[in-house]
């Protein structure tokens, strides 16, 4: 109940903001009597105006993550807007490309080791939300200082709102479908102790990742399984999600398909995306041993498939694709032009380990085929 509380008070700040600057850019026609012929693409300016300030608060979002988690002692690891990622690879910075379905962007970094069990998590997960508001403040302070000045000052009214907006649904504690933010993480990590190892484990796991470290190989001691009560915490369930990922890393498919179809039928803390990606393992480790039709079926909804084509850049949804093609449908043309997608997507991939790991899968796909 709380949770949906919390995703319509954030739907309600996004439609109240971009509402207001929808009715900004009729307030501007107005005031200087935009003829009814240019006012068309005067509207179509301020839509582009609402997506670059969008951009811009978005980089700022993830830059306030990033100065506040130097500040922190944490180590630069990737810087995500959009699709495109700035990764450090073998110490030098490179251009990847990425998504996460339901985000703009994402800071990642490496945390520093623990000290008595915890390290500091305040200023690195509201450091966004800081920079946000800050830049909100900016704006208005240059919005006053120039007064009318056309697209400029409506720019930065528009600026004002996206970094309020940005703010506020980072900044109080909420969860949607998909994912939990900032504000959300900082109180379970204040109020758990297990949530605050959770997020340095996550962490860790991601910079080893871009490092080229497969999960199967990080050390035992960072992954456990919760139990069914324990499950029902966010952050505890993630844990779990991890732990199925280093099973089927391991190529204990039979395992990671029994785990997962319980993990999926108990009340979890599970987030929407990981549920997404626990379902798709679950399809794979299921074709890759008794490939019960009934199963695989029962998987792949009409939902799962909007799913994949919504996390195509994923190469662990394009390795599900792929098999599916070959050892369901029969489609040796359709997993032909799959692969070809999977090959394309590995060679901007951002985390090195992965691409190892999925052309493995791949291999045992093609090996299953021939068999």
């Amino acid at each position: 109940m709380l949770n949906r509380l919390t995703g319509i008070l954030m739907n309600l700040i996004y439609i109240l903001a971009f509402g207001y600057c929808g009715i900004l850019v009729s307030i501007y026609e107005h005031i200087y009597d935009i003829p009814r012929g240019v006012s068309v693409i005067f509207s179509i300016t301020g839509i582009i105006l609402v997506y670059a300030a969008m951009f811009l608060q978005t980089i700022i979002h993830e830059a306030g993550h990033l100065v506040f988690g130097l500040l922190s002692g944490y180590k630069f690891s990737s810087f995500r807007i959009l699709k495109y990622t700035f990764v450090k690879v073998n110490g030098k910075i490179k251009v990847k490309k990425y998504n996460i379905p339901g985000t703009l962007g994402q800071c990642l970094m490496e945390p520093p080791e623990l000290k008595n069990g915890k390290i500091p998590v305040v200023l690195f997960n509201y450091g966004g939300v800081i920079f946000n508001f800050s830049a909100s403040l900016l704006c208005y302070g240059i919005y006053y200082a120039i007064g009318y000045v056309s697209y400029s000052d409506m720019f930065l009214r528009i600026m004002i709102v996206v970094g309020l907006c940005l703010g506020l649904t980072n900044g109080i504690p909420m969860k949607n479908k998909l994912l939990a933010n900032d504000g959300y993480h900082i109180i379970s990590m204040l109020k758990n102790q297990k949530a605050l190892l959770s997020m340095w484990t996550q962490l860790k796991i991601n910079a080893m990742l871009t490092k080229g470290v497969r999960i199967k190989d990080m050390p035992d001691e960072w992954f456990y399984l919760p139990d069914d009560e324990a499950m029902q915490n966010n952050s505890e369930a993630v844990m779990g999600v991890f732990y199925c990922s280093r099973m089927v890393d391991e190529g204990r498919f039979l395992d990671a398909g029994e785990l997962i179809e319980h993990l999926l039928n108990i009340k979890s803390g599970i987030t929407g995306l990981h549920r997404i990606q626990l379902t798709l393992d679950y399809m794979f480790c299921e074709m890759m041993t008794e490939s019960r039709k009934a199963v695989i079926d029962k998987l792949c909804t009409k939902q799962i498939a909007k799913s994949m084509k919504a996390m195509s850049c994923f190469l662990s949804t394009i390795r599900t694709e792929y098999a599916y093609a070959l050892l369901v449908e029969k489609d040796m043309a359709k997993a032909e032009l799959v692969m070809k997608h999977f090959e394309k997507t590995a060679k901007s991939y951002p985390y090195p380990a992965e691409i190892a790991a999925e052309y493995e899968f791949i291999k045992l796909v093609n090996e299953k085929v021939k068999a």
